[in-house]
């Protein structure tokens, strides 16, 4: 059974999220916590317990540590545990701020429950999550503007269908929606989209949309 941290200091939240989460397998123990120090105990008793967390979906903003610190301090003593932020900020820095500070993923409020679960999917399959519109501000903002003839060069390096594949990640679609649109099935758009990341020098998906920013691949 999946161990899944929920952390806000807001129970509303927590009860408006907590059916989501119980969606991520058939079944599914969500402990809860509203503040940083919360989700460090539940670590604490986890590891007694010799138990696993697998996720975290916490809030940037709790009570007991500035959110640098508090999420460093979680990162740090939950690290098998992939920490996602849930957060009604949607700044390019904030952003960037969490990922080098630890979390595995970013994702806001404003998102609909169904993308919340593929997002947290996507998390719990090894990947880094951030909506790519996001992605996009973020790299855009600290990257020179590229020639066309860098997107030519990264399209060389890969397959028709890489390309594909590639360029409909960088628009925002999840590997199913991406499969929908090519007529794929979706196991099949994960090896390709692993191919392209080899090929591009690419670790995860943040990355993938980061060097095709740089390379005005779109």
């Amino acid at each position: 059974m999946p161990n899944i941290i929920l952390a806000d200091d807001h129970e509303l939240i927590r009860e408006a999220v907590k059916p989501y989460l119980m969606q991520l397998a058939e079944q599914v123990s969500v402990w809860e916590a509203s503040t940083y120090d919360e989700v460090i105990a539940l670590g604490q008793r986890a590891d007694a317990a010799a138990d696993t967390i697998p996720l975290a979906l916490m809030d940037l903003h709790m009570p007991g540590s500035m959110p640098g610190d508090g999420l460093r301090q979680v990162c740090k003593a939950l690290p098998k545990t992939a920490v996602v932020i849930f957060s009604s900020s949607e700044d390019s820095q904030t952003i960037a701020t969490a990922l080098q500070n630890g979390a595995r993923g970013y994702i806001p409020k404003t998102t609909r429950g169904r993308s919340l679960v593929n997002a947290l999917r996507l998390v719990m399959d090894g990947e880094t999550y951030v909506p790519p519109s996001m992605m996009k501000d973020i790299f855009s903002a600290q990257t020179p503007a590229p020639s066309a003839q860098q997107d030519s060069g990264l399209a060389a390096l890969l397959s028709p269908r890489e390309v594909s594949s590639l360029r409909l990640l960088t628009q925002g679609m999840t590997n199913k929606e991406i499969a929908r649109e090519l007529g794929l099935q979706e196991v099949t758009v994960k090896m390709h989209l692993r191919n392209a990341y080899r090929k591009i020098g690419a670790t995860n998906r943040i990355e993938a949309v980061r060097i095709a920013v740089e390379q005005n691949f779109s």
